[in-house]
């Protein structure tokens, strides 16, 4: 098998603004699972948050580096009153407000 590397146009590390790319979102660095995770926070409420977050109350599996996911954790509790609803990377949309419950 052979697979083919490419080198990005773009390196996120969070806090860039997508209105440049006609979508208004901002980037958050929330490693954990993996060092370059990020989800996408719109100007509307919604959080994609790839395998950051699962649609459970508890972390998703594997977890990278825990301790880098708890400050992910951390870093989305001032947000937590913007988000409206997250769509994770697996598993069904849920309430914003079920961030704060998360468990590791």
């Amino acid at each position: 098998m052979h697979l083919e590397t490419f080198i990005p146009e773009v390196i996120l590390e969070g806090g860039e603004s997508l209105d440049g790319y006609g979508l208004k979102a901002s980037i958050l660095h929330l490693p954990g699972h993996t060092k370059g995770s990020i989800a996408l926070l719109t100007e509307d409420g919604s959080l994609f948050s790839g395998d950051t977050f699962f649609g459970m109350k508890h972390a998703s599996q594997p977890l990278e580096d825990v301790e880098d996911y708890r400050a992910g954790l951390e870093k989305i509790k001032p947000l937590l009153q913007r988000i409206r609803t997250v769509y994770p990377g697996h598993g069904k949309s849920f309430a914003g407000e079920r961030l704060s419950r998360i468990t590791i």
